[in-house]
């Protein structure tokens, strides 16, 4: 059976910083991933699923620059052919 887990991913914007790439400010700076790199397993099922992911938020983030991007993967192609989106 293939194994789908969903990932939440939290970005910021406009982070000034000198990566050594020669590009600040860094945009889509990832901040961290929820709930953690193991994802949350998604069952091979037909209709609509519901999933509630805690993302605590670092106080040294600027909220009003966040953005996040709620994804499912195939664990074994690594693949993210099935998107979603958060409300």
């Amino acid at each position: 059976m293939i194994e789908h887990r969903l990932f939440c991913a939290v970005t910021e914007d406009d982070i000034e910083y000198d990566g050594g790439n020669g590009y600040t400010p860094h945009n889509q700076a990832l901040r961290r991933v929820y709930p953690d790199l193991d994802g949350v397993i998604v069952q091979p099922q037909a209709g609509t699923q519901e999933f509630i992911v805690d993302c605590p938020l670092d106080d040294a983030w600027d909220y009003a620059r966040l953005r996040a991007t709620v994804f499912i993967q195939n664990m074994a192609t690594r693949g993210c052919g099935i998107r979603g989106r958060s409300s």
